[in-house]
């Protein structure tokens, strides 16, 4: 009579095996997570850098309507050692704005606020070009890493 073997389980060479197929299975879904991670947080630091953007140009706007007209000049100042073209807000007291080495600033007296960094311009024109002055359009250059991010808006001056 033949003796039946008994089965104890898998063998060595069957493990390897299972092993090596779930490798080739989960490699390309670790890859496209992965992928899609580096993606996500890229996205993330642009759209944290509009926000900061947005923050800033809602700050300046809320300075520049609320003393209105009569208080918004264009000045050059001395900031941090350097001369810089600033936006001048108020009377008696005046706000500044103005980018200086990659950074938007908003100093009031000798309390000086980070409006936003990695800034590679900062634009503000007045319109129209010519005649009664309705207000001012304000544009943030931003450096996104790959790309840079222009964040903008349109300041309408308050007549008093």
């Amino acid at each position: 009579m033949k003796k039946l073997k008994k089965n104890n389980g898998f063998s060595l060479i069957e493990l390897l095996i299972v092993i090596a197929l779930m490798a080739v299975v989960t490699l390309p879904a670790a890859m496209a997570f992965n992928t899609g991670w580096k993606v996500y947080q890229s996205e993330q630091q642009i759209e944290d850098k509009v926000r900061q953007g947005q923050r800033a140009l809602h700050r300046m706007n809320e300075f520049i309507r609320l003393n209105g007209f009569d208080h918004v000049t264009l000045e050059t100042i001395t900031a941090q050692g350097s001369q810089v073209q600033a936006v001048a807000v108020g009377d008696p007291t005046k706000t500044y704005f103005y980018f200086l080495n990659g950074v938007l600033y908003e100093q009031t007296g000798s309390t000086l606020t980070e409006l936003a960094t990695g800034v590679n311009e900062f634009t503000l024109t007045q319109f129209p070009a010519s005649g009664t002055m309705e207000g001012f359009d304000v544009v943030l250059k931003l450096d996104g890493g790959d790309r840079e991010i222009t964040v903008d808006t349109l300041v309408y001056l308050r007549q008093r």
